[in-house]
């Protein structure tokens, strides 16, 4: 993210950007919402289950709190160089902090306590965190494609949320960068009337993840509130088809 911004931020003439759409397809394809997904990892190794999708919800809330702000920045910023330069300055800056400041989650006290309150455990399953506790981080990585099919194969439930997953995201990927130019195409929208657009969709995100959720949660079980979503998801993708 850092370096095909920073591309961005030096330069925008053709080269430039044929070299930034290399670069941010390379790394899009090895860790595209890698952050997102460690966050929620990590909310759920710190965090107590009963409480997880509360944390899940203010964590959403808190990105959509992010992209409002940095949207209305740059409805500020002089040019579209700064937005870019800017963006680079903030990552380098979340990187740095993350490394120095954020601690490592102690897997293997959760591995223990796992093991001692689960009855439902496998012997398998304990085995397989504990080798992940033991190798270095250059094996690990080497297993983690084997694992990952082993986990899809094993449990239906796994495998279900991550077709769910997968389905919806291609979905509002495609309806992202249709509808922006569609915006573009039809209405000759510039970066302030696109940061204002973005500005209300962010607000509603912060409406619903850190307000709604929380106060479902508490109602309602995971399955439920998932359902929801995508039932909403459905009817927003109805109405634009209509455009």
């Amino acid at each position: 993210m850092m370096m095909e911004t920073g591309i961005l931020a030096y330069s925008r003439e053709k080269g430039y950007f044929y070299a930034y759409f290399v670069l941010n397809t390379l790394t899009s394809m090895v860790c595209e919402e890698t952050v997102f997904s460690l966050s929620l990892a990590y909310l759920a190794d710190n965090v107590a289950e009963q409480r997880r999708s509360s944390a899940f919800g203010i964590l959403s809330g808190v990105i959509s709190c992010s992209f409002v702000s940095g949207n209305l920045l740059s409805r500020f910023l002089p040019s579209t160089a700064s937005v870019f330069q800017v963006s680079a300055a903030c990552a380098l800056a979340s990187a740095i902090y993350m490394r120095v400041f954020l601690p490592e989650s102690n897997m293997e006290a959760m591995v223990i306590a796992a093991a001692v309150t689960s009855s439902e455990e496998t012997v398998n399953e304990r085995l397989l965190e504990r080798r992940n506790i033991d190798n270095p981080r250059s094996v690990r990585l080497i297993l983690f494609l084997q694992e990952s099919i082993s986990m899809l194969r094993s449990s239906w439930t796994f495998s279900q949320a991550a077709i769910v997953a997968f389905v919806s995201t291609l979905g509002d990927l495609g309806l992202l960068s249709a509808l922006l130019y569609y915006l573009k195409a039809e209405f000759h929208f510039n970066k302030d009337q696109f940061a204002d657009l973005m500005i209300i969709q962010g607000i509603g995100g912060i409406i619903s993840q850190m307000i709604l959720l929380p106060m479902l949660a508490r109602v309602i079980n995971e399955e439920k509130t998932l359902a929801i979503g995508l039932a909403f998801n459905c009817i927003h993708v109805r109405n634009l088809s209509h455009f």
